[in-house]
């Protein structure tokens, strides 16, 4: 009797504590998307997209964590179409 007893207190503290745990937790960080349209075609050593991730970091805003670049590039006249 005394086993059982001891069995549900451990089972209601446990529940007690997982309910806790998801009251605390952090709501998901929202993630937005950004579109890069660059003309020319993309390489490694591209100032204007590394300037551009650099400004989206200093107010905040990290690739991969809290914001998805999409990148297109192609001719000026392609553009619009991107």
């Amino acid at each position: 009797m005394q086993r059982t007893c001891v069995t549900w207190i451990v089972a209601v503290a446990l529940g007690a504590m997982a309910a806790a745990h998801d009251a605390l937790a952090q709501p998901p960080t929202k993630v937005y998307r950004v579109g890069y349209l660059g003309y020319g075609s993309p390489s490694a050593a591209n100032p204007s997209a590394a300037d551009f991730q650099q400004g989206l970091r200093d107010i905040g805003y990290v690739e991969g964590k809290n914001v998805a670049i999409e990148y297109r590039y192609g001719r000026l006249d392609q553009l619009p179409e991107l």
